[in-house]
């Protein structure tokens, strides 16, 4: 299934090395920003010549970002984001399984569940249940239960917009930084493995419960190329 659709526009009048960058969920709305797709903006950019892959600016619904490749990988990118409020208690009770539910706003809102295990979590129907909760109405957020496990950190993420489980998730990686770090349970830079199996890595300063000066990196890569003809039908 198709989870999502990027467009990306150079952007000459904001100055050399601006793009464009608008991100569609597979319901067919636009999202303000999606982390995982800026990364694979900025590889894309540079990819296409649109901007440079030491630096560019991605201009999207939810503000001005300022992204580059990793030097020297092949497929990592990074983004810098805006700085990020101490999470909110919504007041939801944890179901058994769960620790803390707190709610984190990167760029989009995220309904972070830390959990005993990830792969014991039943996404479809705990994470509808959460994304359509009261306490977070009307318009809901991602859910992204996140776990502690032998070999690191790991997540899993129920997608508004999407209705179901997609394979990463960066805004909710940056989210789930911010509530471990406020609750002293990790340390910056923290790396989280995805359901892909890739792992985020997000950097930045825990300041009285939020993060400073945040940076999101992880996998962007290119897959295949195709292109659009317009045939005029006789």
């Amino acid at each position: 299934d198709l989870f999502s659709f990027l467009e990306l526009t150079p952007r000459i009048r904001s100055g050399p090395g601006a793009v464009r960058f608008h991100f569609y969920n597979n319901d067919g709305l636009r999202a303000p920003m999606c982390g995982n797709g800026s990364l694979c903006a900025t590889r894309l950019a540079a990819t296409l010549g649109l901007a440079s892959a030491d630096g560019m600016v991605l201009e999207a619904d939810a503000g001005t970002y300022h992204s580059r490749c990793v030097p020297g990988s092949q497929d990592r990118s990074e983004i810098d984001l805006a700085d990020v409020a101490p999470p909110a208690n919504p007041g939801i009770p944890p179901a058994p399984g769960e620790r803390l539910i707190r709610l984190a706003t990167v760029a989009v809102p995220h309904l972070v569940v830390l959990v005993d295990d990830v792969s014991a979590v039943d996404l479809p129907v705990r994470g509808r249940a959460l994304r359509f909760h009261d306490a977070i109405a009307p318009g809901g957020a991602n859910i992204n239960f996140v776990a502690a496990t032998p070999d690191g950190w790991a997540m899993r993420t129920y997608e508004r917009g999407v209705e179901g489980e997609t394979l990463a998730c960066g805004t909710g990686a940056m989210a789930c930084a911010t509530v471990l770090a406020g609750a002293g349970l990790v340390a910056l830079p923290w790396s989280v493995r995805t359901a892909s199996g890739c792992l985020i890595t997000i950097s930045g300063q825990a300041v009285a419960g939020g993060l400073k000066k945040p940076r999101l990196a992880g996998q962007g890569r290119l897959v295949f190329r195709a292109s659009l003809e317009n045939h005029q039908t006789p």
